[in-house]
């Protein structure tokens, strides 16, 4: 490319438009995104992609979510009671709410989701779960896993504000609390 005349660039550049639709290995989740081609090509361009901020395919009887990374911009996805085994939200950086309970996952990594707030996880099979890189999280469902342990430590929220915590794993000492709603009114961090 960088020794053809300025042309020829521009249309290689047109080639490497991609249809999302191509990544979308779920018939399911493809017929969901349609609505997201804008212009009406039957061609879901990265530009439309990038331009969706919340998906909801909740009870949607998919088994994968292969190419939600093209949805860079999203918000909040809610894909909860399905039958996803594998959910890969790293792209989605600007994730704020992820309701992804009563499927079968085992892993779920929230390490570049900064800004969620809200993740609703609970009756999947994960065995461990990392939020640690969630500053700004205030309600957490992992109940109905399998975790043997959980670090909310990090949890700390200004002016007194409540965090939600609901589990229902052997979490902490090894004790099994069932379904059970703990509330916390966490103390603001001293300034430095």
């Amino acid at each position: 490319i960088f020794n053809m005349p300025a042309e020829d660039v521009e249309l290689k550049a047109e080639f490497l438009i991609l249809d999302v639709f191509a990544a979308i290995t779920d018939p399911d989740f493809r017929t969901y995104c349609q609505r997201f081609d804008l212009d009406g090509d039957n061609m879901l361009s990265i530009q439309e992609a990038q331009a969706v901020r919340e998906i909801d395919v909740s009870r949607g009887n998919l088994s994968s979510l292969d190419g939600i990374h093209y949805f860079s911009s999203l918000t909040k996805l809610s894909c909860s009671d399905n039958m996803l085994t594998q959910l890969d939200v790293s792209a989605n950086t600007m994730l704020t709410g992820l309701w992804c309970y009563g499927n079968q996952l085992t892993e779920l990594d929230l390490s570049n989701n900064p800004w969620l707030s809200r993740v609703d996880c609970r009756d999947n099979q994960l065995t461990h779960l990392d939020i640690s890189y969630n500053i700004a999280l205030s309600g957490l469902n992992c109940s109905g896993n399998r975790l043997s342990v959980l670090d909310a430590s990090h949890m700390t929220l200004e002016d007194g504000n409540k965090y939600y915590l609901y589990f229902g794993n052997q979490i902490m000492d090894g004790t099994y609390y069932s379904r059970q709603t703990l509330m916390l009114t966490l103390s603001p961090k001293p300034l430095p």
